[in-house]
């Protein structure tokens, strides 16, 4: 299955003026992603999907390469460990560890936005609430895509929207949700942040699509998020199948909530579109008189 998503992988591509290099962060694998217009002192830290047992960088590098293009900030993407062989807190721990990682290299909290998908949308959210815990600075604010925030599989779309969403029928969330938990119980608040208390937590967003199984995930934490008093933006799409925001090469859909959830980070940056469309329009016409 991890070899399948690595060649599914090869039908991507970064977008233009967007490079990225390998780097090591304390033995773990990493990518620092670069647009052409990025704000050196921004960086968004982005944690893949694949129900904690599958993807990599290399599968959500066209992804994340597009959605910080579109902020206009830097992107660091990890390779955290996986389950079955690394179960929790494998992954939680290695998302703290680039989170600190990026405090060393002088960036600020305010300067550094979460975000992850389906798996790493959970992880962003147990991460989150790791450092309240622990006292730390906390980021600007998340960026969740279609959450995997409930690991006891109790939402209603679980079994609403089983036709329709293939993809995570193929992959066996329970056994995959066991295999992550180890000897932890599946609703641990750090392993199914949906039963954390999420109160002091940055501003989210949590996009979702009203097909996918995890429906009710993004549906309940976004109500529980307003309970504890965080700011937080639900944005629904209809009659997508998880995993969806991957698809921009094919899915005008995706392509639209890449836009949103810059929006939003540039919001919470508070970086303005015409400052932000400007410059991207500049460095457009660099690279057309390079060309020339």
């Amino acid at each position: 299955m991890r070899s399948l998503l690595e060649l599914m992988s090869l039908y991507t591509y970064m977008p233009w003026g967007v490079h990225f290099r390998t780097l090591d962060i304390d033995g773990m694998y990493a990518e620092w992603i670069t647009p052409s217009d990025a704000r050196p002192e921004k960086v968004v830290l982005y944690l893949h999907g694949g129900a904690y047992a599958l993807g990599s960088p290399n599968t959500h590098r066209a992804f994340v390469g597009h959605l910080a293009k579109e902020i206009g900030a830097n992107a660091l993407v990890i390779d955290y460990r996986k389950a079955p062989e690394n179960p929790f807190p494998a992954a939680l721990e290695d998302a703290v560890k680039a989170y600190e990682w990026l405090l060393r290299e002088d960036y600020l909290p305010k300067n550094i936005i979460l975000a992850g998908d389906s798996a790493g949308g959970g992880l962003s959210l147990a991460t989150l609430i790791n450092l309240r815990d622990k006292q730390m600075p906390l980021p600007a604010a998340a960026l969740l895509f279609s959450p995997w925030v409930d690991l006891t599989l109790s939402g209603e779309s679980i079994l609403k929207n089983k036709d329709n969403d293939k993809i995570l029928e193929a992959w066996e969330l329970h056994e995959i949700g066991d295999d992550y938990a180890g000897a932890y119980p599946l609703d641990h608040p750090l392993v199914s942040p949906l039963f954390a208390n999420l109160e002091g937590l940055p501003p989210l967003l949590i996009q979702a699509s009203d097909g996918e199984v995890l429906y009710s995930d993004a549906t309940r934490l976004r109500d529980k998020a307003e309970a504890a008093g965080v700011r937080v933006e639900l944005q629904i799409w209809h009659d997508l199948i998880h995993w969806w925001h991957l698809f921009g090469k094919f899915l005008p859909e995706a392509v639209e909530a890449i836009e949103e959830a810059a929006r939003f980070a540039r919001k919470v940056w508070k970086i303005g579109e015409f400052e932000h469309r400007l410059k991207l329009t500049e460095n457009q016409n660099e690279g057309d008189k390079a060309v020339a």
